[in-house]
């Protein structure tokens, strides 16, 4: 009979041998392979699963349309879309990484670019069921290693509520509230519904997230909740403009609603520069107040509008006829207590229509 010392010194004998016997840069995976992670906003829902190896080269030439969509890869989730030949897209890997390429004979050869300073070249080749690919990476200095991913499929019905919220709160003896906690409870219900609030302070925390709207599957209602103007969105001691805003959602691919929950952003021209600025791109519907708008009315209609398109399913300009029917102080002027907040949507032709 084995005692518990023979047992261990027999258990470290046997890791040191397999340790020996492994490739000797085993032990030292790649740089990125190192830092790969799952976006923040999906690790809340436990994180993607790691990508499987992609099954033997399809004898189907594969188009750049083949290669478009989501991709979930050992280097976090990747979208990419298509110009013809040419395929551009961006994953989440050291932030917002950037790849672009152009398939010739069926297999993706692409140049990349990540806020590390890392630049590279590489190539994919997609599988026989057309929903996984394999390829490489090299890097400029030479590194390199494999590189493999599998489409992410949407998952039927499920809708996605992000709140991105600046805070209310002008100092440390005010309480602190905030909508993102409270639509996060309403739509607990809901188990299609997925909510993810995140606060942000300043312009670079707005990228960051809106950046991250892009690796998710389903239709997004993205929501900005902040003091506003005319001009803009308050986020902390900065302001966002049309230019910052333009910038923060040039990368999303389309979006079901953005709907800012800020006083008075819809009577300005940053809805229609917004759209203006998306020639060639998705354009989707905007939603938000004309007039400066009393906090809790404004809630009532919000929750009222968002419960009519995530849950009720009605398109966003149908949702709005709807909520200012039902509640007169979503309207530009109201008889009772609370103000009219003057809701409104400038929806193109492409989102569905005026």
């Amino acid at each position: 009979m084995r005692t518990p010392l023979i047992t261990a010194v027999l258990l470290a004998l046997g890791c040191l041998q397999a340790c020996a016997t492994r490739p000797s840069n085993a032990l030292a995976p790649s740089l990125p392979e190192r830092h790969a992670s799952c976006t923040p906003l999906l690790r809340a829902s436990g994180g993607p699963p790691e990508p499987r190896e992609a099954p033997a080269a399809t004898t189907k030439t594969a188009t750049a349309q083949d290669f478009t969509g989501l991709w979930e890869t050992r280097y976090g989730r990747m979208r990419l879309s298509a110009d013809g030949p040419r395929i551009r897209g961006t994953y989440a890997y050291a932030g917002q990484s950037r790849l672009r390429g152009e398939v010739t004979e069926g297999e993706l050869h692409f140049t990349y670019e990540q806020p590390d300073g890392e630049v590279g070249e590489g190539v994919f080749r997609l599988g026989v069921d057309g929903d996984s690919f394999d390829g490489s990476w090299t890097s400029r200095g030479g590194r390199g290693g494999p590189w493999r991913g599998t489409r992410v499929l949407p998952e039927a019905g499920r809708r996605w509520l992000v709140v991105l919220e600046a805070n209310w709160e002008g100092g440390l003896h005010e309480a602190e509230y905030s909508y993102g906690e409270m639509l996060r409870s309403f739509f607990t219900r809901e188990p299609k519904v997925a909510v993810r609030h995140r606060f942000v302070s300043d312009l670079a925390d707005l990228r960051r997230w809106c950046a991250e709207v892009v690796y998710l599957a389903e239709p997004v209602v993205l929501y900005l909740s902040s003091h506003g103007t005319e001009e803009g969105i308050s986020l902390g001691v900065e302001e966002a403009g049309a230019e910052e805003l333009i910038a923060a959602l040039a990368d999303l691919p389309d979006l079901e609603l953005l709907h800012f929950g800020s006083c008075s952003v819809m009577g300005g021209e940053i809805p229609t520069r917004i759209t203006d600025a998306r020639e060639g791109a998705a354009r989707f519907p905007i939603s938000g107040f004309t007039r400066p708008a009393d906090w809790a009315g404004s809630a009532v209609v919000d929750f009222t509008f968002l419960e009519l398109v995530l849950v009720r399913g009605l398109a966003p300009h149908r949702a709005l006829e709807a909520t200012r029917e039902m509640v007169s102080f979503a309207r530009e002027s109201s008889e009772g207590p609370i103000a009219g907040s003057g809701l409104a949507i400038h929806a193109p032709r492409s989102a569905g229509g005026e």
